[in-house]
């Protein structure tokens, strides 16, 4: 018996590639008659259903069994060869592929056999030849993703980002299609790709499109080899130990380093490495390893053509230099969850950046169980930067010397975590082509002129799909409120801060699908309103999302929700799902509701959940829903249920300790950052 890895596919429309792994035990002696059959009728779906000529259709059936016996039976090489056929009409391109096919895969007399002497797998020849068949922009594109370490889950937003800013995507390229923008024309590239099974689709968003994505093993190995030979890019993989003072070979211009928390960091730089164009640190979870100044000093002195810099995720504190004023060539600069001390004035000489990344976490674990604060100083540097088009701010911060101006930003797409009255305002209300905001409210009078201003100037902001508000006093729900109604078209909304009753406005928005709600107070009538939202498929109620003690989810209502979280509603001791009530839910998240004793018994009608997870929640709650308790029927059909940090049981009706409660204030609090911008 032979035990072959590949991927299982599932067929729709088009072909897509999934990530499951499904092991096929086979016996040598029944290989063709079983696997032959579904090789073929893949084949056929893929290519043959567009063929109305009986007597073509017939020449290709020919061809394509020919081409199937080299691919012995494998899905990943039938899905690759299917993609090159696909799009070429003609027989006599169809015998040219049979040809390549023949000079590609023909080492070997199959599969197992090669595996056992060791020679090319005949799948990599299928690859190869998908690569080869490439345009020039796929090509760069394909080749970029060899940086990423293996298994790694790429958010296509940020791929996207760091495409144009390399210069692949251009709107004067090949591929243009008049009215799109760069953003739409790199993920049309991504599509082609995951189209030609060329990558994976690990996840996809709420709006339908690709959000995360990555390669099969057997790709990432193409890649790296394609990579290679054409000295695209140079990985250094620090956790092989053989880092320490080693100097580039060669003129490659794209550098990425894998760090290792265990392998000290010491790279050497000469005067030949001053051609590096992109360098990319990949560093794990948690990486906390002090660099000496002379490290420091090179990532900000010695790259000087440099046009994209990821510095992420480098927790222990440190002051960027000056002179990284002196990339004047940098269009993606991220220096996301990495502890830098504040900008230099010098930053505003970055005129071409395209995307500029300060985000950072909130607490630093240090000192304490729960960790400390900081805020980062940050300087009005960004007025001058008209190419820029993401611009993501330290959700902690303040803002030194004068205010921040955007009057020239009018390319910018991307605002996050904006503290409103820091900046000026009149250059805010100008900013047309804002897809995704969020903003931070302190005092209520900066707001209401903001709201006044729109409001007397007639704008709407048309573009507008995220907005995220946070609010930090009472008396900004009227104001909020009007805002949020300025912005029809909105597909996710995040509200922080006192609101008692929510918008029934919103009914009408066509688009929004996704709602996270956190210290909104709202009144326990105003859950009727939002379980009536038309096109609702994820909420978030996060920490005293509505003041109650009991929640009701009635029949009909939240009719298309898929993903329902509930985080730290202590004041909720009684939740009823009534029968017909979420009847699309998939996913179910329970965390920090310490004062609630049981899950519904309207959950056991809710055929559609297939994940309960049950997070920081009390022994009582956790023991009545496991296989012996007496709350187990209501879930014993949900496929997944996960349950992690019981907690010991509390008086109903008590508030939990201090200590907890910071403890969900910061999951709440993390769990806003991460995501405040579209996980941006």
């Amino acid at each position: 018996m032979h035990v072959v890895n590949v991927i299982n596919y599932m067929q729709e429309q088009q072909y897509y590639m999934f990530k499951h792994m499904m092991t096929f035990y086979l016996h040598k002696s029944k290989y063709d008659n079983q696997f032959s059959v579904m090789t073929k009728s893949l084949l056929l779906k893929y290519c043959f259903f567009s063929c109305s000529d009986l007597e073509i259709y017939a020449k290709k059936r020919e061809l394509g069994k020919k081409m199937l016996v080299h691919c012995s039976g494998l899905p990943l090489a039938i899905n690759v060869l299917a993609g090159l056929l696909s799009r070429r009409e003609t027989i006599d391109e169809w015998d040219a592929v049979l040809l390549n096919v023949d000079v590609y895969i023909m080492r070997g007399i199959n599969v197992l056999e090669r595996e056992k002497t060791g020679q090319e797998c005949g799948v990599s020849g299928v690859l190869a030849l998908s690569y080869d068949d490439l345009p020039s922009h796929l090509k760069l594109c394909f080749l970029y993703l060899a940086q990423f370490p293996e298994d790694h889950e790429i958010r296509v937003k940020r791929l996207t980002q760091l495409w144009i800013a390399e210069g692949f995507i251009t709107s004067t390229s090949e591929m243009h299609v008049s009215g799109e923008i760069l953003e739409e024309l790199s993920y049309s590239c991504l599509v082609e790709l995951v189209e030609r099974s060329m990558v994976q689709v690990v996840e996809y968003g709420l709006s339908g499109k690709v959000k995360t994505c990555g390669l099969h093993d057997f790709m990432r190995d193409l890649c790296l080899q394609k990579a290679e030979e054409e000295n695209f890019i140079r990985i250094i993989n620090c956790s092989t130990g053989l880092v320490s003072k080693t100097p580039l070979i060669g003129k490659v211009r794209r550098l990425a380093l894998h760090l290792d928390e265990n392998v000290k960091y010491d790279f050497s730089i000469d005067g030949r490495d001053e051609h590096i164009r992109s360098l990319l640190y990949f560093t794990p979870k948690g990486f906390d390893q002090k660099w000496n100044k002379k490290v420091m000093r090179s990532v900000f002195n010695d790259f000087k053509l440099l046009r994209v810099l990821k510095f992420e995720k480098i927790e222990r504190e440190f002051q960027l230099p000056k002179t990284i004023g002196n990339l004047v060539h940098l269009r993606f600069l991220s220096l996301k969850h990495s502890a830098y001390s504040g900008l230099p004035s010098s930053v505003s000489n970055l005129v071409l950046l395209q995307t500029l990344d300060l985000r950072y976490n909130y607490y630093l674990y240090e000192g304490s169980c729960f960790g400390r604060e900081r805020a980062t100083r940050i300087r009005n540097v960004f007025w001058n930067m008209e190419q820029l088009r993401h611009l993501y701010l330290p959700w902690r911060h303040y803002i030194s010397e004068q205010k921040l101006s955007f009057a020239r930003l009018c390319n910018l797409q991307t605002l996050g975590d904006l503290p409103i009255e820091k900046c000026e305002l009149n250059d805010l209300v100008q900013l047309s082509n804002l897809k995704k905001i969020s903003i931070i409210v302190s005092q209520p009078s900066h707001l209401e002129k903001f709201k006044n201003m729109l409001i007397s100037r007639s704008i709407t902001y048309e573009h507008l799909g995220s907005l995220s508000l946070k609010l930090n006093r009472d008396d900004n729900e009227d104001i909020a409120r009007d805002i949020v109604l300025r912005c029809p078209y909105l597909y996710k909304l995040r509200l922080l801060g006192k609101m008692t009753e929510f918008p029934e406005e919103l009914l009408g928005y066509p688009k929004l699908t996704k709602i996270t709600l956190v210290s909104t107070e709202l009144r326990c009538d105003q859950i009727d309103i939002v379980k009536m939202l038309p096109k609702l498929r994820v909420l978030y109620l996060g920490r005293d999302a509505f003041k109650s003690k009991t929640m009701v989810f009635s029949p009909g209502g939240f009719p298309h929700l898929e993903f329902l979280t509930l985080s730290a509603l202590f004041m909720l001791n009684e939740w009823r799902v009534e029968k017909e009530a979420m009847p699309s839910l998939q996913r179910l998240h329970i965390e920090w509701c310490l004062q609630l004793w049981e899950v519904p018994d309207g959950l056991q009608h809710i055929t559609t959940l297939k994940e309960l997870t049950i997070n920081v929640m009390t022994s009582r709650f956790c023991s009545r829903v496991g296989e012996e308790g007496e709350d187990f029927y209501k879930i014993k059909h949900v496929p997944s249920i996960i349950i992690t940090n019981i907690q010991p049981d509390y008086k109903k009706d008590k508030e939990p300790e201090m200590e907890e409660a910071a403890g969900a204030s910061r999951v709440v609090a993390n769990d806003y950052e991460e995501s405040t911008v579209d996980g941006m």
